[in-house]
């Protein structure tokens, strides 16, 4: 899945336009050779960097947690392979591992930061810092213990304990906010494809994603640490403020710059292999979300008249419900009026439909069943351009309303709630029927509402894998497969080509039993999980 994304930008022609014609036969100029550069610049080196982990978050680890939450559904071919966790034969999910130190990785964004804290220039340096920390956040996040300190500097680095990485990384992100009020230029504004250069925006981006981290080390093995939950909460209250300020990624319509999910999609050959989780589908259908045809495509084709239906049969009506018929027989030779209740009945010709609510539907992997009646990944947000949401107002304010709840604070918790509710739009802006109205506010009754929230907001995120092993929400059923005791396995192998050659990385069958604790705990036998996921689902 994962591509490398070439970003072809006119703008960057400017940092070699910019200087004067003014003695140049006598310049330097004149003795370097255009086609052979000795280095890359910090700018240039930027631009993969964005390219490549944009790739990261977009690519093979989000598909694998969408499929293993269960927001989609792998129905062939190595999707289906990988949705039933058989991740030993497949090499797909090294790419990703690789991914996090090659090209547009730790390597480049640590030569950026070598040349800017020569410069002097402090903004830049905080922008590559909080890229730096989101990029070893999802090593450290799905492998466990991975090498950080030695990783640039080592051929074969050892590992850092899981916990010491996301400490360090809250270091980092403490002077990346340092170094964001410090002095500038900063990156090229045109080149900086999040924030176009703005430093208010990367420094409460910076707050979110320190939220983030703390509440990835808030799980104990006897309930929560309040220490973390306090540190979440006051980074979020300093985080991304509303949803203009989220940090998404940047494409174009151009083949090889357009969405990875897109590309996915559209043009691997694999895309209709992947349809809507049951999971996902049945929460948002029940609840009438707005982001249903955002999501996904419908799941049922137009109603006709004079047609022969089998049972069980869906069709859309004129105002865009499913209707499922509860006979088999012939339609009528006019549109009938549809009952526009959920659960109603309408008697057309020989049939008898009922109103099932909106066309979505998914599948999960345990059952069998067929793909009739199932959405594909076909809403209004797969298109080349979409940017892909990474760290987000919402997702802060869901970050608040878990950590107050937790600490027993649920007044605080409702407040950030209804915040994180209302900044959902309705579907259309302005809703007649058909339409899905916005999401008015809601009393929390348990954690699980502020974690269904978070599971419809952060669908095809890496993010949805971490609140699941805190939260145990869904409470979906995992494929049976005794070499993860028959659960949602918490992490991947390490990269083959790392295994190869690196002796600190166990072989795979150690990972078996003490998952990503070769370092923190080499006596671990509690399976296929980091350290901090002390209580599998």
């Amino acid at each position: 899945m994962r591509r490398i994304m070439t970003f072809c930008l006119a703008a960057s022609l400017a940092v070699l336009g910019t200087s004067g014609c003014n003695n140049f036969l006598s310049s330097d100029n004149v003795k370097a050779d255009p086609n052979n550069p000795v280095a890359a610049t910090a700018d240039q080196l930027y631009i993969g960097v964005q390219a490549g982990q944009f790739a990261q978050q977009e690519g093979i680890i989000a598909l694998i947690g969408c499929m293993w939450i269960q927001q989609c559904t792998g129905t062939s071919n190595f999707l289906s392979t990988l949705e039933k966790y058989n991740i030993a034969s497949e090499d797909t999910p090294s790419a990703a591992f690789s991914s996090i130190y090659e090209g547009g990785g730790l390597v480049d964004i640590k030569k950026i930061e070598a040349l800017e804290t020569a410069a002097g220039n402090q903004q830049f340096l905080g922008i590559v810092q909080v890229w730096e920390a989101l990029t070893m956040a999802v090593a450290a996040d799905i492998y466990g213990d991975v090498p950080y300190r030695e990783a640039i500097v080592q051929t074969t680095p050892k590992l850092d304990p899981q916990a010491q990485v996301y400490s360090d990384l809250q270091a980092l992100l403490d002077q990346a906010i340092t170094n964001l009020g410090g002095t500038g230029p900063g990156p090229v504004a045109s080149h900086d494809l999040v924030y176009g250069g703005n430093t208010s925006k990367w420094i409460e981006a910076a707050h979110t994603l320190k939220a983030r981290l703390y509440m990835h080390t808030a799980e104990t093995a006897t309930g929560f640490d309040n220490t973390a939950l306090n540190n979440a909460v006051t980074n979020a209250l300093l985080g991304i403020s509303s949803p203009a300020n989220d940090f998404k990624s940047k494409h174009t319509s151009q083949p090889g710059e357009d969405n990875l999910w897109y590309q996915f999609y559209a043009r691997s050959g694999f895309g209709r292999y992947v349809v809507t989780g049951r999971a996902l589908a049945d929460v948002m259908v029940a609840r009438n979300d707005p982001r249903l045809p955002q999501y996904f495509g419908v799941s049922a084709v137009r109603w006709q008249p004079s047609k022969a239906y089998a049972l069980n049969t869906i069709v859309l009506d004129a105002n865009l419900n499913a209707q499922q018929a509860q006979n088999a027989g012939t339609s009528g030779s006019s549109e009938p009026v549809w009952a526009s209740v959920s659960g109603a009945t309408t008697t057309d010709g020989t049939i008898t439909w009922k109103n099932i609510g909106p066309p979505y539907g998914g599948q999960d992997p345990v059952s069998a069943r067929s793909t009739a009646g199932v959405s594909a990944l076909t809403g209004t947000r797969n298109v080349g351009t979409f940017s892909q949401p990474i760290v987000t107002y919402i997702e802060n304010e869901l970050i608040l309303a878990e950590a107050y709840y937790r600490l027993g604070q649920t007044a605080l918790a409702q407040t950030r709630f209804n915040n994180a509710r209302a900044s959902v739009p309705a579907t259309p802006a302005t809703p007649t029927t058909p339409g899905f109205p916005a999401l008015g506010p809601k009393v929390i009754t348990s954690i699980n509402d502020i974690m269904e929230e978070k599971y419809i907001a952060m669908y095809q995120n890496i993010e949805v894998w971490n609140d699941y092993k805190r939260s145990c929400y869904p409470a979906i059923t995992a494929y049976p497969t005794a070499t993860f005791s028959n659960k949602v396995p918490g992490r991947l192998y390490y990269g083959t080509t790392e295994q190869n050659a690196n002796p600190n990385v166990p072989d795979r069958n150690v990972q078996n039993v003490n998952g990503g604790n070769p370092v923190t705990n080499p006596g671990f036998t509690g399976g296929f999980r980091n350290p901090n996921d002390p209580n599998p689902c």
